[in-house]
């Protein structure tokens, strides 16, 4: 199962980046301009209303169409929501998904470079402009970045990108898709909203809650509940893969499933970091067990949470407990 987020970002004047928007399920936190709204199946309709129904019909299928194995998010200005010029909506996109690092030094990009613009003529027909190619540093503590740009793979278009690893398991590709005679509008906000990205761990953000004192019971809860939903998406993967390993054996440990599972699942929690951050989440939840400030039904709540979520836990392993049943 691949996941992928796409944020078209469209513009219509110079742009402060002030708004600060942060995604846990693509590990990946930005800075945006004010202006931006968010398009996605829940805001979709109040924005097709503020704009009386006139937003971009491609937009709309995009987000109308996509499925459970697509998240799809768009940042858009109600201008460019009904404009476009020769068929083009100037944007930028934003997919992140499964993919073992690259491994690249200055000889071998250029390389992949050279390579590159031999794909882009070929697929295009036509002679590619502006191409340049080359190891970025935009980005800070990434792993590696690499960036390239070109004009007339498609007529009157062109595209800037930047493929990115904070992880070696998992690739975020940022991709500026404008007019020849509006990119200029566009460029330097592209490489500024580049500049600001930066990973977004899964817990980070209880982290960050339980690193200063919680003086409000609800919200200790809530903060509970928020761990179980988080881990709970972390079961679509498992429960898929240890369904194949009962019902196929072993050999299913490398099929599409089960591969998903291990890039999603297992590698995101025996991340160093991510683990840490987990763990520390977790003892500090489950230490409140000693807590005598819980109401009734509150301490029957908070136990009700730490039941589901050793039930998660459960369904999480399953697949590595399947795996390691075969080899015993």
């Amino acid at each position: 199962m691949i996941r992928l987020l796409f944020i078209f970002i469209v513009f219509f004047s110079f742009n402060t980046l002030s708004k600060e928007y942060s995604n846990r399920g693509f590990n990946l936190k930005l800075s945006l301009p004010d202006n931006y709204v968010i398009l996605d199946k829940v805001t979709i309709e109040e924005v097709q209303q503020n704009v009386e129904n006139r937003v971009n019909d491609d937009i709309l299928q995009k987000v109308i169409s996509s499925d459970e194995q697509i998240s799809v998010l768009y940042l858009v200005d109600e201008v460019s929501l009904i404009t476009r010029n020769d068929n083009i909506m100037d944007n930028i996109s934003i997919g992140t998904m499964n993919y073992s690092l690259e491994e690249l030094n200055e000889s071998l990009m250029q390389d992949w470079c050279n390579q590159r613009l031999i794909d882009l003529g070929n697929s295009a027909n036509r002679e590619i402009s502006k191409f340049e190619c080359y190891l970025s540093d935009r980005i800070e503590n990434s792993i590696l970045t690499k960036y390239h740009q070109h004009e007339n793979q498609y007529p009157n278009s062109f595209q800037a990108q930047y493929t990115n690893w904070f992880k070696p398991h998992k690739v975020i590709v940022i991709t500026l898709t404008c007019h020849i005679e509006t990119c200029d509008n566009h460029i330097d906000t592209f490489h500024d909203i580049v500049s600001s990205i930066e990973y977004y761990g899964t817990f980070d953000s209880l982290y960050e809650n339980i690193s200063t004192p919680i003086n409000s019971n609800e919200k200790i809860l809530a903060h509970i509940e928020e761990l179980n939903t988080i881990m709970k998406e972390f079961t679509e993967f498992s429960i898929l893969c240890n369904d194949d390993l009962t019902e196929n054996g072993i050999m299913s440990w490398y099929m599409s499933n089960c591969r998903n599972y291990f890039n999603s699942v297992y590698l995101s929690l025996s991340d160093e970091e991510e683990n840490k951050k987990l763990t520390a989440v977790s003892t500090y939840f489950e230490e409140l067990k000693n807590d005598n400030t819980f109401s009734k039904d509150e301490e029957k709540k908070y136990n009700d949470l730490l039941i589901s979520n050793n039930e998660i836990w459960e369904v999480i392993i399953a697949p590595l407990n399947t795996y390691k049943s075969f080899n015993e």
